[in-house]
């Protein structure tokens, strides 16, 4: 659970790398996909992350087909190498 109100950015991309590290499985879609959604509930201002974290695993799984393409967030790798650049 979080322990404070508002969530550090790295302090989330952390989470997220350890959720990729700990619970991502690419032989069970459905379970990785349930098991985000699980993560982002726990995070309080979650809404606009939403749809960004559930596309960067659909995408990693390789069912972009099931992710909207108009205007769909990229997958986490890309954004993390933009920030990096920039």
């Amino acid at each position: 659970m979080w322990h404070h109100a508002r969530m550090d950015m790295k302090e989330w991309d952390a989470r997220v790398d350890g959720w990729y590290e700990a619970s991502f499985d690419e032989s069970q879609p459905a379970e990785s996909l349930a098991r985000m959604r699980e993560l982002l509930a726990q995070h309080p201002d979650a809404g606009a992350l939403i749809p960004f974290e559930l596309a960067g695993v659909h995408d990693t799984l390789g069912l972009e087909a099931g992710v909207p393409r108009s205007g769909a967030p990229q997958r986490r790798p890309s954004r993390r190498g933009a920030e990096a650049g920039a």
